[in-house]
């Protein structure tokens, strides 16, 4: 499938309506990157701010920002709830990363899963941000997929997650874990949690404004 940039436009639409003068922090960006934000604070490992991501306990570098941006970045930390605790003291904000489905897809080349470097499978259900640990073994069960192929196909904002936080209603978010939550001895029960998070991913994103089909010349 050729999607272009076509999968990214969601985002690029919700942040142009920020009031003039909001002051952003694009958390986990790159200065100079393609998406990075105009105007935005970059913070991070390649930022205006330097910050290592995975391992911070001074969190002024958020005073005063009225919205915070991250994109793409808590799926590869090792301790993303640091982060999400972090960003619960700013006002509002946006959190993008690569959908459950796009996580447990096989790639038609090599075989391997979704985001191989990944550590995390990050989907929303029921106004919460919910993180499940990706492990290796996900590589060797076969999953069935095909039911939602589709919609990867034809609707292009399934290939992330989006959650979004306003002012008085800070980021929710749930952490599963091994030996808490699921045990890794039992993975039918491990991909239970997955698929029912990529079925609550899927019916959050339907719900988005900007959920729509791709224009015909983006699917080939």
């Amino acid at each position: 499938m050729a999607h272009g940039n076509y999968t990214w436009i969601p985002a690029r639409q919700y942040l142009s309506r920020l009031s003039e003068g909001c002051r952003v922090a694009d958390i986990g960006g790159r200065v100079g990157d393609e998406w990075h934000l105009d105007n935005a604070t970059v913070i991070g490992w390649e930022g205006d701010i330097k910050v290592d991501l995975d391992n911070f306990t001074d969190t002024s570098w958020l005073d005063g920002i009225d919205f915070a941006h991250s994109r793409h970045t808590l799926e590869d930390l090792a301790n993303p709830e640091r982060l999400i605790k972090a960003m619960q003291q700013v006002p509002s904000g946006w959190i993008e990363c690569p959908s459950p489905l796009a996580e447990i897809t096989k790639s038609g080349v090599d075989g391997l899963m979704g985001y191989l470097h990944h550590r995390w499978i990050v989907g929303t259900k029921l106004g919460a941000l919910i993180l499940i640990p990706k492990y290796p073994v996900l590589c060797e069960i076969q999953v069935e997929v095909f039911k939602w192929a589709t919609d990867l196909l034809v609707y292009p904002i399934h290939w992330n997650s989006y959650y979004q936080w306003s002012p008085g209603q800070p980021p929710k978010y749930c952490v599963l874990k091994h030996g808490v939550d699921f045990d890794l001895n039992d993975t039918n029960a491990y991909m239970e949690l997955i698929f029912d998070l990529v079925e609550s991913t899927i019916s959050d994103n339907q719900s988005k404004p900007f959920y729509e089909p791709a224009p015909q010349e983006a699917i080939a």
